[in-house]
């Protein structure tokens, strides 16, 4: 444990925290690592492995517990988070989204805070088991890395660490996410739509039964009130090989979308049939980015909506993608009618 406001400027490097000398087997730890009570510019890295505890890898916990950076380790296979920040611990930076990456090629690119360092891991689950490499975002937030080889985990993490030294917890895993397949035409309960965007996570897919909506008759799913919006990022909502009618008819108020994204990155939407909303059939707001509305369909009939009495799609924020094409700074969804 780190604690108290003198606890300061100390470096925890090369040990095995929570675990054997082979680092397969756990010792009994609760958490490896607290930083708490005030405890600030610290340093845990590079080179521990800190693995197998009970509960969490490392927490950082309280608002005057900053600065702590946490680099190049090995954090794996701990009961609870690899990393978490608490109660204002490192200013409860933000962590990275990965927004696209290639493990064969090595290559990730995501979204961050500005000019902030980024350590790329890869693990076989959501921590960070082996450290692949750093790059530093640019202005806007963007980074891309290439580590010149094929990743090793099956999933990729990323840390950000600011200028004052506050390292983040881990990202949203990428990899090899599930297909959430969509089975039934009520508007809740088993096999919904809706409850498939309630259990999503990060690079889940969603489709839809073409036995249940089929492609050349499609179904309606009458809603009666919006969608739950996807959180995670990185979800794939695809309809192109199947019918699906969103339809809003029966929702109530005069400016409900069909499905919002709010500060959500790297989502795509398509191939559904969106009718009859009092607002927009998507809306895309806060710091969402990077979000692809449409693209090809596949054997599906129609437009991605129509009769909504304000448009299709609607956009307060920049990094959005229509139909397949980055357009960041104008509004509109091509192929859509009904607009008005």
């Amino acid at each position: 444990m780190l604690s108290t406001p003198g606890t300061s400027h100390n470096t925890i490097t090369g040990n095995l925290i929570g675990t054997d000398g082979a680092g397969t087997s756990g010792l009994g730890n609760n958490t490896g690592i607290w930083v708490v009570e005030g405890a600030n510019g610290n340093a845990i890295g590079p080179d521990n492995v800190i693995a197998h505890n009970r509960g969490v890898g490392i927490k950082v916990e309280g608002v005057p517990s900053v600065h702590n950076t946490i680099t190049q380790n090995s954090i794996h296979d701990n009961g609870w988070s690899g990393i978490v920040l608490r109660n204002g611990g490192n200013a409860e930076l933000a962590a990275p989204t990965i927004i696209e990456f290639d493990l064969e090629a090595g290559t990730v690119a995501g979204l961050t805070c500005a000019g902030c360092g980024v350590e790329i891991f890869s693990d076989d689950d959501d921590e960070g088991a082996l450290y692949e490499g750093r790059t530093t975002a640019d202005d806007a937030g963007d980074f891309t890395f290439s580590k010149g080889s094929s990743f090793v985990g099956r999933h990729l993490t990323a840390t950000a660490t600011d200028a004052s030294g506050n390292t983040s917890a881990f990202s949203a895993p990428a990899g090899g996410g599930r297909t959430i397949v969509v089975t039934s035409t009520a508007e809740s309960g088993a096999g919904s739509l809706c409850r498939a965007l309630e259990d999503a996570r990060g690079r889940d897919t969603i489709i839809f039964d073409p036995v249940v909506f089929p492609p050349s008759a499609p179904v309606t799913i009458s809603l009666t009130s919006e969608l739950p919006f996807p959180h995670v990022g990185n979800l794939t909502i695809d309809a192109s090989n199947a019918g699906v009618i969103l339809d809003g008819s029966d929702v109530a108020g005069d400016w409900t979308a069909c499905l919002q994204i709010v500060d959500s990155h790297g989502n795509t939407i398509r191939g559904l049939q969106i009718s009859n909303f009092s607002g927009p059939g998507i809306a895309i707001s806060g710091d969402a980015r990077y979000n692809v509305i449409g693209g090809d369909r596949g054997v599906g009939a129609g437009q991605l909506a129509h009769s909504q009495r304000h448009g299709c799609l609607h956009v307060k924020r920049r990094h959005y993608s229509q139909h397949g094409h980055r357009q960041p700074d104008r509004h509109g969804c091509g192929g859509c009618k009904g607009f008005g």
